[in-house]
């Protein structure tokens, strides 16, 4: 393979981790967020959001529409008091139902109808209701009970922008709602240069992790490796492995990066998910790893 080749496969995965499009969005909408007057700028935060979603990531409206419906109906259950047991009971029912609605979509005919793809479905549609249901889960947990925080009576406004702020909406950080809510109630003024450096270095991180994973995998392909593993040594199939685990490990980081990176050009900080590769290396647990991979869902 030619470098000519070998740095157009990098472009094309690239541009599956985040497109120019995508990053463009973000950059007009945060510029947008900050020249908004301070009072208005809890509103706007939810309607740039929407925009980024739709326009940068360029996820289907009606795929919006529902998310919100959802997050409308288990907000009016937590405060009308429905026991908490059967919120959490009808929000597996539902995510069930409708993650098998994609696998028929994915892998039937039906996918020819729609005119999706698979490529675009799973990662997609797919991953962000997941993440959409794993946010509504915690809340519904938090607040659909006697205590404390169902006594604080979430605001609406708080809750449409913690369930469409579109880093969380889309890459996955998942922040709770008591942590959002201490944010979201006093919004920065005006940008920091440190919020803004951070944003853009942790964006930058994640497009660098990206060509080195596309370029890794070009180089090394440990997974054709994997997937035609007859007549190989153990040692081969024992660093295919490995290393087709640490690229998929540092390309996910990489989407989180851009995630995480885009928040901070808005004023706000999302948690970690991922530890740094060099500590992950060092882990000789399985409790460990498990610990520090996909850290904000596992927690």
């Amino acid at each position: 393979m030619s470098l000519e080749q070998v740095w157009a496969y990098a472009a094309a995965a690239l541009q599956v981790l985040v497109t120019f499009r995508t990053l463009a969005a973000i950059g007009l909408g945060a510029l947008a967020y900050w020249i908004t007057p301070h009072r208005y700028r809890r509103l706007a935060l939810v309607a740039i959001s929407v925009a980024i979603v739709l326009l940068g990531y360029q996820r289907p409206f009606l795929l919006v529409v529902i998310a919100a419906v959802v997050c409308g109906l288990v907000y009016a259950a937590v405060r009308a008091g429905c026991p908490r047991a059967a919120i959490l009971t009808a929000l597996v029912v539902l995510y069930v139902v409708l993650h098998g609605l994609f696998g028929l979509l994915t892998f039937t005919p039906w996918l020819d109808w729609s005119g999706l793809t698979p490529a675009y479905v799973l990662p997609t549609i797919g991953l962000t209701t997941a993440f959409t249901f794993l946010r509504l889960v915690h809340f519904s947990a938090d607040y659909a009970r006697p205590n404390e925080l169902r006594q604080r009576r979430p605001d609406p406004l708080t809750f449409g922008a913690w369930c469409l702020f579109f880093p969380t909406f889309v890459h996955l950080p998942l922040i709770r709602y008591q942590a959002w809510e201490i944010q979201f109630a006093d919004l920065p003024r005006r940008p920091a240069l440190r919020d803004l450096g951070t944003g853009c270095y942790r964006i930058g991180q994640g497009l660098f992790k990206g060509v080195v994973i596309a370029l890794a995998f070009v180089t090394l392909n440990p997974n054709a490796i994997l997937l035609a593993p007859a007549g190989r040594g153990a040692g081969e199939l024992f660093a295919a492995a490995i290393a087709s685990a640490v690229l998929y490990y540092v390309g996910f980081s990489a989407f989180m990066d851009v995630g995480i990176g885009a928040a901070r050009l808005f004023g706000i900080a999302l948690p970690e998910n991922f530890a740094p590769v060099s500590q992950m290396i060092r882990i000789n647990r399985m409790r460990d790893f498990w610990r520090n991979w996909n850290i904000t869902t596992t927690r």
